[in-house]
């Protein structure tokens, strides 16, 4: 089995959200998205990750439950 960990970028969005909402930051980096970037175009947001895993999808689903835990959105799978 290969534990190699590599780097992954991806983007999140996050709907129904928006920048204007209190302690956004904050909820984002207290649930564990501390690799990632706050971004906003037009009031909407999303989170650029460069996240380290053992995979692509590893990454993206630790990602989910990361913002799930700052109550964020319930992802579905």
């Amino acid at each position: 089995m290969n534990s190699t960990i590599m780097d992954f970028e991806f983007t999140v969005y996050i709907k129904d959200l928006k920048a204007s909402d209190k302690c956004i930051e904050d909820r984002i980096f207290e649930a564990g998205c501390d690799d990632a970037l706050l971004c906003s175009i037009n009031n909407d947001l999303y989170l650029e990750f460069a996240r380290k895993a053992q995979s692509l999808d590893l990454a993206i689903q630790n990602a989910l439950r990361n913002i799930e835990t700052a109550g964020l959105f319930s992802p579905r799978f």
